[in-house]
């Protein structure tokens, strides 16, 4: 069998034209993604996707008019447009996942594989070899590629880990497919219309991939939007938002403690205002991040969470050990907030009132914030500084 009797037992150049046009599709799709990103001030996909339309589309319409090139350089221009196309698709991934790579290393493995397809079909003179060997290697790095991405793409969300592993299972399955047939002797024309395949699957995968970049891209806005929506911008603490939704999860766990109390602490700032007034909203603002970063420091063995709900009102949530007394643990909270606050020259001290709740036992956070925010009142109502339990 040579490379013309191939070519006599189907004419594919038409039916693999529409898989380039397929590709083609995909890199418009896809340039207009990017172009879309630079104009939000977003990053654009990875150029290496761009590269990948380029070497499949090199390979599908080799395969539509390589009847006008030799046939050991339209085979070589198939080979090495498939195979640079799915490592350039793997290492697009990467670069979406912020995953690291060496490009010399991939282009070498690239460069070699090709050659080793090719000699060894040239040193055996036989157009099957190809099959044989392309269907072997291909095959077997993307089902490799498919397995390594699932594993990288675990920090994604369902969707899109599928979208970006699909297409390398699909082509996985072609080549083996036809690594079966040239195994069991399939004819001539069998083996084509299995290559003909492998180019759609091949193209279809480009468009699955775009697709793929842009559901990673949408769902990590989505993610920076909702995580602008839970922040205070100023603090970096959780708001009135998060604490909202974190009264919805503590709810819907009616998880048990296992031996843990609950800490509620209502916090409010006595001389916020006094600051504020005298020298200014940079040196309030300053005051309340060096409140947060304060707040933030927990004794080991001690797990919680923050909330600012307000100009200078906080709510602390604490999970503690239950032989742990609240007013004591709130006193070191204290202290801490009671330290001048150098804002240049001047130390200001904008001190701290704090009201609390305690739970050894699961109970609705409205409940305990409730009690809490009694508490504080009760605590101002007794003087500045002054920790109150309710």
């Amino acid at each position: 069998m040579d490379g013309g009797e191939i070519n006599r037992d189907v004419d594919i150049g038409i039916v693999v034209a529409i898989a380039s046009i397929v590709v083609v599709f995909s890199l418009v799709l896809l340039l207009v993604e990017q172009r879309h990103d630079r104009m939000q001030g977003h990053q654009a996909a990875a150029k290496e996707l761009v590269l990948t339309h380029v070497f499949l589309l090199i390979a599908t319409a080799t395969l539509a008019f390589g009847a006008m090139l030799d046939f050991w350089l339209a085979a070589t221009l198939v080979i090495a447009g498939a195979l640079g196309g799915i490592l350039t698709a793997y290492l697009a991934a990467l670069t979406v996942l912020d995953v690291p790579y060496r490009w010399p290393i991939w282009a070498l493995l690239w460069c070699g594989l090709t050659a080793a397809q090719c000699v060894v079909a040239v040193v055996l003179v036989n157009p099957l070899a190809l099959f044989l060997t392309s269907s072997l290697i291909n095959g077997t790095i993307c089902v490799g590629l498919a397995r390594r991405l699932w594993q990288q793409a675990d920090t994604l969300d369902m969707n899109s880990r599928v979208l970006l592993t699909l297409p390398f299972v699909a082509v996985a399955l072609a080549y083996l497919v036809r690594l079966g047939m040239v195994a069991a002797g399939a004819s001539a024309t069998a083996l084509v219309q299995a290559g003909v395949t492998i180019a759609y699957v091949l193209a279809f995968s480009a468009v699955l991939w775009v697709f793929a970049m842009m559901s990673i891209r949408a769902h990590r806005l989505n993610q920076s939007l909702d995580q602008m929506a839970r922040l205070d911008p100023l603090t970096g603490l959780e708001n009135r938002y998060a604490l909202a939704e974190f009264s919805r999860r503590w709810a819907d766990d009616q998880r048990l403690l296992l031996d843990r109390k609950i800490i509620c602490a209502c916090i409010d700032l006595d001389y916020f205002k006094q600051i504020n007034d005298t020298h200014g909203h940079a040196a309030g603002d300053y005051v309340l991040q060096e409140i947060g970063q304060r707040l933030r420091i927990m004794p080991d063995d001690t797990h919680g969470q923050i909330f600012r709900i307000g100009g200078d009102e906080f709510v602390l949530w604490q999970e503690v050990r239950p032989d742990i007394s609240g007013k004591d643990h709130l006193q070191d909270v204290l202290c801490r907030l009671r330290q001048p606050i150098q804002w240049g020259d001047i130390p200001l001290v904008a001190g701290a009132s704090i009201g609390f709740s305690e739970a050894s036992q699961p109970s609705p956070v409205e409940e305990l914030m409730r009690r809490a925010d009694a508490a504080l009142y009760r605590a101002k109502a007794d003087g500045r500084g002054v920790i109150a339990g309710e």
